[in-house]
């Protein structure tokens, strides 16, 4: 006998029931799963990323010189350049310079005179290196010559006391470059000599037992000075 079409049999009864079973059961599966990963914090395509790096994350050095430079950060110190002359003449400390000594002329010159003496008078040829002293009377002088070298005497009185005599002397050779200091004396005379080179003059001065003073004047004078 022919069942109705629609008529619904147990065995279409059981056939839905096993298909909703299915149906139930992948549902709760996969609600299961999304409900620990929720759980754990990483979602799965978080996962999958963090297990696949992509190719950016670690990028190639472009060439060696990149891969060996120096790291980001640090500073490279300017390379020295070689010093020039004129940095090193800036730190040397100038010399003093002195000027040029002036030139001296001879208190001599040649030819010298003959020998000769002179009483109360200047000797002819007598040097004028050694002047002779305002108001002073003299008493003799004399020149004697031998190859370069002159030597003169002087021998004069004064009004003037025995210091001011030295004070006169030693004020006129100091002008032409002698150099005086005191000699030892005896008799109660003081004695200086003024050099310069091979030049030399020494004053004697007495003081005199009525008023004044006399003094005396020896000079060895060389022509090459």
């Amino acid at each position: 006998m022919a069942r109705p079409e629609g008529l619904v049999t147990p065995r279409r009864l059981i056939i839905v029931g096993a298909s909703l079973a299915a149906l139930l059961l992948a549902v709760g599966i996969g609600f299961s799963a999304l409900t620990s990963a929720e759980r754990s914090g990483t979602p799965d395509g978080a996962a999958r990323g963090a297990a696949t790096p992509s190719a950016s994350a670690s990028p190639a050095p472009s060439s060696s010189a990149d891969a060996i430079g120096p790291q980001a950060g640090t500073t490279t110190p300017p390379t020295a350049g070689p010093r020039t002359a004129t940095e090193v003449l800036a730190e040397q400390t100038a010399a003093p310079t002195l000027p040029p000594s002036a030139k001296r002329e001879p208190l001599v010159t040649a030819p010298l005179p003959p020998t000769a003496s002179a009483a109360k008078k200047l000797v002819a040829g007598f040097p004028a290196a050694i002047a002779l002293k305002p108001k002073s009377t003299i008493v003799n002088s004399s020149v004697s010559s031998s190859g370069s070298i002159m030597q003169a005497t002087l021998s004069a009185k004064t009004d003037a006391s025995g210091d001011e005599v030295v004070t006169y002397y030693e004020k006129l050779f100091a002008k032409i470059g002698l150099a005086g200091s005191p000699v030892p004396s005896t008799g109660g005379t003081e004695s200086y000599s003024f050099a310069r080179g091979n030049d030399s003059i020494t004053l004697t001065v007495t003081p005199s037992k009525s008023n004044g003073s006399s003094y005396a004047l020896f000079g060895v004078l060389n022509v090459s000075s």
